[in-house]
């Protein structure tokens, strides 16, 4: 079953009642459930892990590996469907599932089944996804989470007036199992942070692996993406000269830099035999705070830096191109990537 699913064996598993009934959403104002849908979600999909993931810190590139792992073995019908967003334009946004969608693109799946729902506004698409991680037996929201995600929404004004009673009750729709004093605790932390007259930004740390650095930065986010055509492996675009150009990541996090060897050694090793470049985005896949992220961050290139001073070498600047760090906490430019000489 692993790369044989097709849109027509979806289908039939669907009318074979084969998926999970989605239900519990009904007392959510502002949404209108559409039914089990196969959906292309390399074609019809918009994904955007930046601004649509509802956790502080989300690491895709762990749960991807729990899910590329699980559906190996078929279909689980006793775990909930991805969740897709119709919109006017008649093609989809994920609204939940994204460790699955990674694990997908690892087993090369096309078609998946999924709920889909339309949204009246933003409030009931916030409320879709914060029920969508209530507490259950997968990755709940963290309290974190919710205090983040509803002061956003009251800061930006979709949320207007709230009281401690308003937003306890709104809590409840997405966190029905939550206890009163949780519940509260909560509703409480959203109004002393909307309370202060200069609000404080939430920090929010996106991780990607070498595959949804492509699909969920590259090609959704990144402005020169049409310069650069960026892939992993060797890249024929125009702009890469007669031998093309390889084209990578190098991660780093906490637990450690020693992957950077590895990759900086590929290259030089890979221009002395074939004349080609390699070009690396960098990105760190262990970052809880942006205090850690920065120190992640100097740590690398300092890493790379020291490397290459310990292998001197005339054709380093032929080699390797570091392109930069793959902007990573939500106060950062998207659309561009952060040079190394800012860090």
């Amino acid at each position: 079953m692993e790369n044989s699913m097709n849109a027509t064996e979806l289908q039939k598993m669907i009318d074979d009642d084969y998926f999970p009934k989605c239900t519990g959403w009904e007392h959510i104002s502002g949404l209108e459930y559409l039914g089990k849908m196969v959906v292309n979600r390399r074609r019809d999909v918009a994904y955007n892990v930046v601004s649509s993931q509802k956790r502080t810190h989300d690491n895709v590139a762990s749960r991807s590996h729990q899910h590329n792992t699980s559906f190996k073995g078929g279909i689980d019908p006793t775990k909930p469907n991805p969740v897709l967003e119709l919109k006017n334009t008649g093609t989809y946004d994920q609204v939940d599932g994204y460790g699955r969608d990674a694990g997908f693109d690892k087993l090369d799946w096309d078609h998946y089944v999924y709920d889909v729902f339309k949204c009246r506004n933003e409030i009931a698409r916030a409320d879709l996804r914060f029920w969508l991680n209530r507490k259950m037996p997968k990755e709940d929201n963290a309290e974190q989470d919710l205090i983040n995600g509803y002061t956003d929404l009251v800061n930006r004004k979709r949320i207007k007036s709230p009281t401690l009673e308003s937003l306890t009750k709104k809590l409840k729709q997405v966190e029905p199992h939550r206890d009163a004093k949780f519940l509260g605790r909560v509703a409480q932390a959203i109004l002393d942070r909307t309370g202060k007259s200069n609000k404080p930004e939430i920090d929010k740390i996106t991780s990607y692996t070498a595959d949804t650095l492509i699909s969920q930065y590259v090609k959704e986010n990144w402005a020169n993406e049409p310069v650069y055509g960026f892939v992993n492996g060797l890249n024929t675009h125009p702009l890469s000269g007669d031998k093309g150009k390889h084209q990578g990541s190098i991660n780093s996090g906490k637990r450690g830099n020693a992957s950077f060897k590895v990759k900086m050694y590929d290259a030089f090793r890979r221009y002395v035999k074939e004349g080609v470049q390699t070009e690396y985005i960098l990105r760190i896949g262990d970052a809880n705070t942006v205090e850690q992220l920065n120190t992640l961050r100097k740590e690398l290139w300092n890493n790379i830096k020291e490397y290459m001073t310990l292998h001197p070498h005339d054709d380093w600047d032929k080699a390797v191109n570091i392109l930069g760090f793959v902007p990573q906490h939500n106060n950062e430019d998207v659309k561009n990537l952060i040079t190394v000489d800012c860090i």
